[in-house]
C-alpha cells in the first residue's frame, strides 16, 4: 500500500518536473499539467503518492491547490484506519526533501490557507496531524476537533498516542466528546483502529474502547452488535466479544447467542464457556444442545461439561452419549 507502483512513479516523477518548472511563459499550460497529472495520480489510486501531492499544497495557484486536496482525500479515503498508522513512516521518510521546505518549515498559522476545499478539508488535516513539528500536530488537531462528518475520527484516534502530552491530551478529549451513541456509526468504520487503541503502550487508552463497545451492546445497537461479531475481521470480533463478556451487564445473552452462531470457532468457544454462567432454564438447555452439535470439538466439549456438571445425576449416561463423538480426545475424555 506504501510503495508505488512503476506506474505512479512515472506520475509523480512528471508532477515533481511540472513542479519545478518555474518560468511565468506558459504559466496557464503550467497550470493545467498539474492538474491533468493530479487527476491521473487520483485515477490510479495509490496511497504511497500522498506525499508526492502534498507539496502541491503550497502552490499560488488556487486550482492547483484545490485539486491537490481533493488528491489527497481521495488517497487516504482508500487507506483503512488500522493502515492509517503507518503513515507517521511514510511522512517521516519524507521530511525535509521528498514533501517540500514549505512542507518541512510549516508553522501552525500557515495551516488555514491551506484548507482551500471545504469537502477535503479533513483529509489536509488529518495529513498534517503527521507533520513532525508538535505545534503543527496540535493546530491540526485543534481544527480536527471542529469538524462533525466523522472523518476527523481515524486522525484523533491515532492522535492519542502521540508522544507529546498536549497534543495527545487535545486529541483524546476530542475523541471523548464524541462517544455518543449518535457517532457510534463512525466509530464502527473505525473499529480495527479503535481495537488497536488497546495495544498502545504511551497512553492507556482502554477506556476509550470499553465506551465504545458499551455502547455497542446497548440493545438499541443489536443489529450492529450482531454484524461486527459476524463480519469485522478475525482480531477485531475476538477483541471485541472479550471486552463485552469481561463487561458487567445485561447484554452478555445478548452477545453469546450471537458468539455461539459466529462463524469463527475461537468466539463459538469464548462465548461456550460463558454459557453456564450466563444462561439458565430453558436457554440453557438449548444452548447446551446447540453446543454438543457444533463442528469444533472443543465447543462440543463445553457443552457436555455444562450438562454434566448441571446434572450430576445423570453424568454417567451424558458422557456415555460422548463416547460415540467423531473426536478421539472427546471420546478419550468421556471415558
Amino acid at each position: 500500500m506504501w510503495r508505488l507502483s512503476e506506474q505512479a512513479q512515472v506520475l509523480v516523477q512528471q508532477l515533481h518536473e511540472s513542479l519545478s518548472s518555474t518560468s511565468w511563459f506558459g504559466r496557464a499550460k503550467r497550470e493545467d499539467g498539474i492538474v491533468a497529472v493530479l487527476d491521473r495520480i487520483t485515477s490510479q489510486g495509490e496511497p504511497a503518492a500522498v506525499c508526492s501531492v502534498a507539496r502541491c499544497l503550497f502552490e499560488s495557484s488556487q486550482p492547483i491547490r484545490t485539486k491537490a486536496s481533493q488528491t489527497i482525500h481521495r488517497l487516504l479515503s482508500l487507506v483503512s484506519p488500522d493502515q492509517l498508522l503507518h503513515l507517521s513512516g511514510v511522512v517521516g521518510w519524507s521530511w525535509g526533501w521528498y514533501i517540500s521546505d514549505s512542507w518541512d518549515k510549516l508553522t501552525p498559522k500557515s495551516i488555514s490557507s491551506l484548507l482551500v476545499d471545504l469537502d477535503s478539508q479533513a483529509a489536509v488535516l488529518g495529513l498534517l496531524s503527521f507533520h513532525r513539528s508538535g505545534y503543527v500536530r496540535q493546530e491540526a488537531v485543534r481544527l480536527l476537533a471542529r469538524e462533525t462528518t466523522g472523518e476527523e475520527l481515524r486522525y484523533l484516534l491515532i492522535r492519542q498516542n502521540d508522544w507529546v502530552s498536549v497534543v495527545a491530551n487535545e486529541a483524546h478529549t476530542a475523541v471523548s466528546k464524541r462517544l455518543v451513541p449518535t457517532y457510534l456509526p463512525h466509530f464502527l468504520r473505525c473499529l480495527p483502529l479503535v481495537v488497536h487503541l488497546l495495544a498502545f503502550r504511551r497512553h492507556d487508552l482502554s477506556a476509550v474502547v470499553h465506551k465504545v463497545v458499551e455502547m455497542l451492546v446497548q440493545p438499541p445497537h443489536d443489529a450492529m452488535l450482531a454484524e461486527v461479531i459476524e463480519a469485522s475481521n478475525r482480531s477485531v470480533r475476538r477483541q471485541v466479544v472479550r471486552v463485552a463478556l469481561e463487561m458487567p451487564g445485561e447484554h452478555h445473552t445478548r452477545v453469546i447467542h450471537h458468539g455461539l452462531s459466529c462463524a469463527d470457532g475461537i468466539i463459538r468457544l469464548t462465548c461456550a464457556k460463558r454459557v453456564g454462567q450466563d444462561l439458565s432454564g430453558e436457554e440453557l438447555r438449548q444452548a447446551t444442545i446447540m453446543l454438543q452439535q457444533d463442528r469444533f470439538m472443543p465447543v462440543r466439549r463445553e457443552g457436555f461439561r455444562i450438562e454434566a456438571e448441571g446434572n450430576s445425576g445423570e453424568a454417567s449416561s451424558i458422557w456415555r452419549r460422548a463416547l460415540l463423538d467423531p473426536h478421539a480426545s472427546m471420546r478419550e475424555l468421556a471415558r
